[in-house]
């Protein structure tokens, strides 16, 4: 952890267990970890990756939250800085 932001590393570990977490729940539970995933593929500067998992999220749950912010953010083009610091 640099500053108070995990590594690129970290992040990505925590991408691949909540796209397993995903994937092993029932298509109709999946909308919250499938936003957790958007998020995190946010987080790691992988906004195509973080827009897909959010629709994915809001075509089961159409309100979420979550999903609703993390597309707000890739269709404002907004990454977050620490996506592109040098580790």
């Amino acid at each position: 952890m640099r500053g108070g932001v995990p590594t690129r590393s970290a992040w990505r570990g925590r991408w691949s267990f909540a796209r397993v977490v995903a994937a092993l729940l029932p298509k109709a539970r999946r909308a919250g970890a499938l936003a957790v995933c958007g998020w995190l593929a946010w987080a790691l500067g992988r906004s195509t990756h973080a827009d897909r998992y959010a629709a994915q999220a809001l075509r089961i749950e159409r309100r979420h939250g979550l999903a609703e912010i993390v597309r707000s953010f890739v269709a404002a083009g907004h990454l977050p800085d620490w996506a592109f610091r040098p580790e």
